[in-house]
């Protein structure tokens, strides 16, 4: 049965109260008080839900500043090449090329806007001068560099022999019209589709995106706060890119080019650098290499998927009533091997040693028992006179639903990746096991690990 309760009760013992009562109130009553109604399931899923977000870890607790001439590549590679892309009127370029003088004097800079010089120097009073700053410190301006095809870009400059870069940076990417969240996220899917290319970032390089901490969304509670951002680091995962960083960006130099017009805007609320490594570089790293990375990443920060797993239990009776109909089930799985008995599909410990053995290094899995249901097999079965992947017609079974999330905790998790990794252990179980319940729902897109996703977690 499904109730109306007041959505301004949020104390536990109010809660607790409210269920409690829960049978001799009902939605007539409650409209009477006045109140604002929310819709729920039942008292206890308000308990259920209350404990869940007192668990989240919220990346506001972050304080960590950002330093934009710092090296965040923890020491494995060197950072000698810097691209700043859509630079607004260049004074980020002058900001870091004093700073890049003065300090890592062995750093080269390219500073490049979208519009080209001509329109630069007409929209922008600071033009020349930053211009002036960045050339006379020994580093170069590109004009009419889309962010979004960046290799072509390159070429047409002729300076292709700068490239790849260490690290590429965008500072708060807009889209040229008022705000758009469809068409600003495809900027950003584009601009980390384009700075991601081999011929532009090294092996080792990173990707530096500045954004409102709303649109990087890496603090979302729930899948709709999840769904209003501009979800930058789910398309990483689509370009191997994985999410190591995040800080909060405290900008020093000048905030210009709202609306492209030279007119400053102001950071209301805080903002974020979010910092992608190109360690994985598109391949699935082996044990020696996942141990010169500095792993696991922060669990706050971490990308995860989420699937329902369906593991049939076997049926004592029918294991020993025919050693022919023993044959056949192995046969049909194209395996000899001993099945999984009762014991092992329900052991939580056994099925999540079973999926760590067929994910890739740098996915870790966390799986939960949450329910054994009783099905029956279909009445027709297709193809099949009498007898079903499940059973004979009408045959009653048991199926074990494991719920089961792929976290990016050394590598960028994606869709594609969490279905395939899905299809691998649902694999094994199929040939282990009596059967399993395949199709239906394919894994959960990628959330931020704040996000809590999944009933019985």
């Amino acid at each position: 049965m499904n109730y109306l309760v007041p959505s301004n009760i949020c104390r536990l013992s109010q809660i607790k109260a409210v269920s409690s009562r829960l049978n001799i109130w009902d939605g007539q009553n409650l409209r009477n008080h006045r109140f604002q109604y929310k819709y729920i399931s039942s008292g206890r899923e308000i308990l259920s839900r209350r404990r869940r977000e007192a668990n989240v870890t919220s990346l506001a607790h972050i304080h960590i500043p950002y330093n934009a001439l710092g090296d965040y590549n923890n020491g494995i590679h060197e950072e000698k090449s810097i691209l700043v892309c859509g630079d607004g009127d260049l004074s980020f370029g002058a900001y870091m090329s004093n700073g890049i003088k003065e300090n890592r004097p062995d750093v080269k800079l390219v500073a490049s806007v979208l519009e080209s010089a001509s329109q630069h120097n007409e929209v922008y009073q600071d033009s020349e001068r930053n211009i002036e700053t960045i050339i006379n410190n020994g580093h170069e301006v590109i004009f009419e560099l889309d962010a979004t095809e960046i290799s072509k870009c390159l070429a047409d400059n002729n300076i292709k022999s700068k490239v790849p870069f260490d690290r590429i940076q965008f500072n708060f990417p807009h889209w040229r019209g008022k705000s758009n969240n469809r068409k600003n996220r495809e900027l950003v899917r584009k601009f980390l589709s384009s700075a991601s290319s081999q011929d532009v970032l090294s092996s080792h390089g990173q990707i530096h995106l500045g954004l409102i901490s709303h649109q990087a969304g890496m603090g979302s509670q729930n899948k709709s706060e999840w769904k209003c951002s501009w979800k930058p680091a789910a398309y990483a995962g689509e370009h191997d890119l994985l999410l190591s960083h995040v800080y909060n960006f405290q900008p020093g130099y000048k905030l210009s080019a709202y609306q492209w017009r030279d007119r400053p805007f102001h950071l209301e609320k805080k903002a974020q650098m979010l910092i992608f490594d190109n360690k994985w570089n598109g391949n699935v790293a082996n044990e020696s290499e996942s141990a010169s990375l500095p792993m696991p990443l922060s669990k706050d920060i971490q990308m995860y998927s989420f699937f329902t797993l369906f593991v049939k239990l076997p049926k004592e009776f029918e294991m020993v009533e025919s050693r022919d109909d023993d044959e056949t089930q192995y046969n049909r799985h194209g395996n000899d091997c001993d099945l999984w008995s009762g014991d092992q599909v329900l052991d939580n410990d056994f099925i999540s040693s079973v999926i760590r053995d067929h994910i890739p290094t740098g996915i870790r899995a966390e799986n939960r028992l949450f329910r054994v249901v009783l099905e029956v097999a279909p009445t027709e079965c297709p193809g099949i006179s009498n007898v079903s992947n499940t059973g004979p017609v009408g045959y009653e079974y048991k199926v074990a639903e494991y719920h089961v999330k792929l976290f990016g905790d050394g590598r960028p998790i994606s869709y594609e990746l969490a279905n395939e990794c899905k299809k691998a252990v649902e694999d094994v179980v199929q040939t282990r096991t009596v059967g399993t319940r395949r199709g239906g729902w394919p894994a959960s897109h990628v959330f931020p690990s704040t996000v809590q996703y999944g009933a019985g977690w």
